[in-house]
């Protein structure tokens, strides 16, 4: 296995909401293991 991580230092918005409709359009798989926390968002292109 290898990872790279990489520090982000940009300054981004906090307290940003999604609305109910915009979650509803998102393709989001939970893991079986805690899918809570643990999950894929999966894009098309």
């Amino acid at each position: 296995m290898e990872i790279n991580a990489r520090l982000n230092t940009n300054i981004g918005q906090n307290g940003i909401q999604v609305s109910r409709q915009d979650m509803k359009t998102l393709n989001i798989v939970l893991d079986e293991f805690h899918g809570e926390w643990n999950y894929k968002l999966i894009f098309s292109i």
